[in-house]
């Protein structure tokens, strides 16, 4: 909720910030508390004046759900790596956090690390250029590639997975 009330201070509009944001979490089907989470995530959202904005479910068995009926977003590798590289990434971060928090000398020093740590991740994340077998095959394949379709279709996202799960940018983030 801080996040999209800073967005709205820094001058974009509510409606700006429902059709551009989306919440993307975890969670899980039935009555349990992990099950519950994305009705109270809307509730509050909607008590804050963000009625309609997107929640977005990644569940084990049924993928990504928008259960608002609203339309959630087009699903495609690059979206897929770029979650699942973001979703590890905040791991990390997260983890790191609870580590190093508790032997801090100076008080808000470890927060203030963190946020250039976000930042830094973030932007690699978002600056990265986007794979694709054209630009990675030898000149000589190309025009093949381009008559085949499918075969194009195939390597450019296994490629993507490759390039999104072991390039220089995402291991030295990580580092």
């Amino acid at each position: 909720m801080r996040y999209l009330q800073g967005l709205e201070q820094q001058g974009l509009t509510r409606q700006q910030i429902i059709d551009n944001y989306v919440f993307f979490t975890a969670g899980s089907c039935g009555p349990c508390r992990f099950g519950m989470y994305e009705a109270e995530y809307r509730f509050a959202l909607q008590n804050a004046g963000f009625d309609g904005f997107r929640v977005l479910l990644f569940q084990q068995t049924d993928g990504i759900k928008a259960a608002s009926g609203e339309p959630g977003l087009k699903f495609s590798v690059d979206f897929g790596m770029g979650m699942l590289n973001a979703l590890n990434l905040g791991d990390v971060i997260n983890e790191l956090v609870y580590q190093v928090r508790p032997f801090e000398v100076n008080k808000g020093e470890a927060d203030r690390v963190i946020q250039d740590a976000v930042k830094t991740l973030t932007d690699t994340l978002r600056e990265r250029k986007r794979w694709h077998i054209k630009d990675a095959a030898p000149h000589w394949a190309v025009p093949y590639l381009e008559k085949h379709k499918k075969l194009e279709e195939i390597t450019c996202t296994l490629g993507k997975v490759a390039h999104n799960l072991y390039s220089k940018e995402y291991v030295d983030a990580l580092h």
